[in-house]
């Protein structure tokens, strides 16, 4: 039994795009699972979160899903650039 669903990722995806098969299936996965979909979080301070140097690519997380009961709740987000 869980209380709290966060997924956060890089979806690839253009969200507008409604009759997209690739979104009609994310939109039905979020109502299944009663979960939220956080449109385009504000990330513009950092360049990206994950970076792979050898294969010179890089990813930002910029969409998230947040359970129904987390969303009323979620009032900010917060992204802070580290360097580990």
């Amino acid at each position: 039994n869980v209380d709290h669903i966060v997924i956060g990722g890089d979806f690839n995806a253009d969200l507008s795009r409604e009759r997209s098969p690739h979104i009609r299936l994310l939109n039905n996965f979020c109502v299944r699972n009663s979960l939220d979909l956080r449109v385009k979080m504000n990330v513009c301070t950092v360049d990206c979160t994950y970076k792979n140097e050898s294969m010179q690519t890089k990813s930002l997380v910029d969409h998230f899903l947040l359970s129904h009961n987390l969303t009323v709740e979620a009032t900010q987000h917060v992204m802070r650039s580290t360097n580990v």
